[in-house]
């Protein structure tokens, strides 16, 4: 896939095309300039949130709500790095994902070094 620098807002929510995570993940490497990524309710797993925190260092928003393939370790790893590198990131939505069941403290105590990050989920989120 060719790398398509110039896409800022990319939403492939509930895309049945997204059933196979190399799809998604060489969208995200062509498109380092993402600012508001929207892939909720897809079939995605951990190698998505590995690319994202590779890749879109200039995420403001970002809806993965409804992926329950993506593992609560690999959420909570991914959250912690993009809290880190990605520092316009101001929007997070977990909602549904049902492999989150701790508390989304760790994950915003990170973020609130810098600024503020709101993560809205089922736990723990408002």
């Amino acid at each position: 896939m060719r790398r398509c620098f110039n896409i800022k807002y990319f939403d492939f929510s509930g895309a049945m095309a997204l059933q196979n995570d190399a799809l998604i993940i060489a969208i995200i490497k062509g498109s380092p300039n993402l600012k508001h990524l929207k892939i909720s309710n897809n079939d995605i797993g951990d190698e998505v949130t590995k690319a994202l925190v590779h890749t879109c260092y200039k995420l403001e928003y970002l809806d993965i709500r409804c992926c329950t393939f993506i593992s609560e370790l690999s959420i909570c790893k991914t959250i912690k790095e993009i809290a880190r590198s990605c520092l316009s990131l101001n929007s997070l939505d977990l909602e549904g994902c049902e492999n989150i069941k701790s508390s989304n403290s760790e994950i915003e105590s990170e973020s609130s070094q810098s600024r503020a990050l709101i993560i809205s989920s089922e736990e723990g989120g408002p």
